[in-house]
């Protein structure tokens, strides 16, 4: 047989067969506790559904290609109330059951201006959480550590980090997922996506009402 002719298996009897591989998209959730939290407590309807499970609700808007690798979850705790402060650390127990990262901000004594009786009084304000989503983002991104990020907020002070990750890092998509009582409209225009949290999104994403660990157990607050 001459060299290069089609004989018994030759490349012209074989049949060739290419599978695709599906390469995931590495995802990482930022959530805004303290925005999330109010906008369930605003409305009477969503306030029964705090004890939620984060990671169960970031799951519910992770597409086939991509892969929920890390959640993280900003918050801080209330300085003035013993009772609530103790209800939210059952709460952050719940949350690290799941491996969700936890980072912690500062409520803090500001001064404020009455508009109709300009007295001047102090209360407290959340801080540290809008700066601390905004330095994970960007060092998790000069990490390499994401290809697409989900932002849980209705927050539009995000907008400057959101628009530094474009600019430095253009292929990496963002998603912001709005919480259920918000609109957020500045946000989505910055962001290459977004969806909105939706009551069936969180029926389906509560904790039970008692947790079961090997050393013991964590149960919803009573008023919770």
């Amino acid at each position: 047989m001459a060299f290069g002719s089609a004989g018994p298996g030759s490349l012209s009897d074989r049949v060739f067969l290419f599978y695709p591989i599906l390469i995931h998209m590495k995802v990482i959730a930022f959530i805004d506790g303290f925005n999330l939290y109010h906008s369930l407590a605003a409305n009477p309807e969503t306030k029964k559904y705090r004890w939620l499970d984060l990671k169960k609700l970031c799951h519910l808007f992770v597409k086939q290609s991509e892969t929920l690798t890390d959640i993280y979850y900003f918050t801080a705790l209330v300085k003035w109330d013993e009772g609530k402060a103790t209800r939210h650390k059952e709460y952050i127990k719940a949350l690290e059951t799941t491996n969700i990262q936890v980072v912690h901000g500062n409520f803090k004594y500001v001064t404020r201006k009455c508009r109709e009786c300009h007295i001047r009084y102090q209360t407290f304000e959340e801080k540290e959480t809008d700066v601390n989503i905004a330095l994970h983002l960007l060092k998790l991104a000069f990490q390499n550590e994401f290809d697409k990020f989900f932002l849980l907020t209705g927050d539009s002070d995000l907008i400057p980090a959101l628009k530094m990750i474009r600019e430095h890092f253009p292929n990496k998509k963002s998603h912001i997922i709005i919480p259920i009582n918000g609109r957020a409209w500045s946000l989505k225009k910055i962001a290459d996506s977004s969806s909105k949290i939706k009551t069936k999104h969180l029926k389906s994403s509560l904790f039970p009402n008692t947790i079961h660990l090997q050393n013991g157990t964590i149960s919803k607050p009573d008023k919770w």
